[in-house]
C-alpha cells in the first residue's frame, strides 16, 4: 500500500500566494516582506500574540488591505 501524496506536491496554482508583501498602516510597517503559499486542500492555522499582525494578514488575504507595490 502506498502513502497518499501530500497536497503541497500536487500540480496547479496555489489557493493563496503572497511574495514579499509589505503593509503600512500610518507610519508603521505592520507586515514586512511576508511570503506565504497555501495550496488547495492544505490545512493552515494562524497563531501569535496580540499585535503581531494576524488580523492584518487576514485583511490582506480578503483584500480589505492592499500591499505596497
Amino acid at each position: 500500500m502506498t502513502a497518499p501524496v501530500p497536497p503541497s506536491t500536487t500540480a496547479g496554482p496555489p489557493l493563496i500566494e503572497l511574495d514579499r508583501a509589505c503593509v503600512v498602516r500610518g507610519q508603521v510597517r505592520v507586515l514586512d516582506g511576508l511570503s506565504l503559499r497555501i495550496d488547495a486542500g492544505q490545512h493552515t492555522a494562524i497563531l501569535g500574540p496580540n499585535g503581531c499582525g494576524k488580523s492584518t494578514l487576514i485583511k490582506l488575504i480578503t483584500r480589505e488591505l492592499y500591499p505596497l507595490a
